[in-house]
């Protein structure tokens, strides 16, 4: 289950060399680089990669979300602050709470975990 709310679009400038390797910058969605939020060694990046070609501005989608475990440690699903009731409501709450929840049958891999 993946969240669908607080979705929002960022920016990146993209270089790539043709062999599926690259390097990618936040922009705006003109292509402006902030060289203040970059490290000296992105500066520089930035700079040789502008030396040899334009880039390319791309969209990228950005999901503010984070990822609900039941107190085993176990993946339950994507959430965010807008659906993690909804989906907590689907589960057992002790599965959330205590450690040591019944499993009800189940069995569990250390896949799992």
């Amino acid at each position: 289950m993946n969240c669908k709310h607080n979705k929002r679009t960022e920016y990146q400038l993209t270089f790539f060399d043709g062999s599926g390797r690259g390097f990618a910058f936040p922009c705006d969605r003109v292509g402006s680089v902030d060289l203040n939020t970059l490290y000296p060694e992105g500066r520089e990046s930035l700079q040789l990669c502008l030396s040899r070609s334009r880039g390319t501005i791309q969209n990228v989608e950005v999901q503010d979300s984070y990822i609900l475990m039941d107190a085993r440690g176990i993946y339950v699903a994507r959430v965010c602050s807008l659906c993690e009731d909804e989906v907590r409501a689907k589960y057992r709450p002790e599965i959330f709470e205590d450690g040591n929840y019944d499993l009800q049958g189940e069995t569990l891999n250390e896949d799992d975990y």
